[in-house]
């Protein structure tokens, strides 16, 4: 229950936990495989090709967008923090 419990306690925390990148990449490869399922028990066309060239892209770019600068908790060396302009506007 550790992963399950990453994923609703992230809603309450800044950041992204270990636990719910574990757990986005796990449902990418499983949608990844159901889509290889589906084009060898069905001809792979083009559909089915798209689809796999959104989910591959999506895995991509779930991989690097938590790994951006903006994301760590020393971002910069004033100790200005671009996210605090969005928290204060709440």
């Amino acid at each position: 229950m550790g992963m399950l419990s990453d994923v609703v306690g992230s809603v309450f925390q800044q950041g992204v936990p270990s636990g719910v990148i574990h757990f986005t990449n796990l449902s990418i490869g499983a949608l990844i495989l159901a889509l290889l399922f589906l084009g060898f028990v069905w001809e792979f066309n083009i559909h089915v090709f798209v689809l796999l060239f959104a989910a591959g892209g999506l895995f991509v770019s779930l991989q690097w967008y938590p790994s951006l600068p903006l994301f760590s908790p020393f971002s910069s060396s004033s100790g200005f923090c671009p996210r605090q302009i969005c928290l204060s506007c709440l």
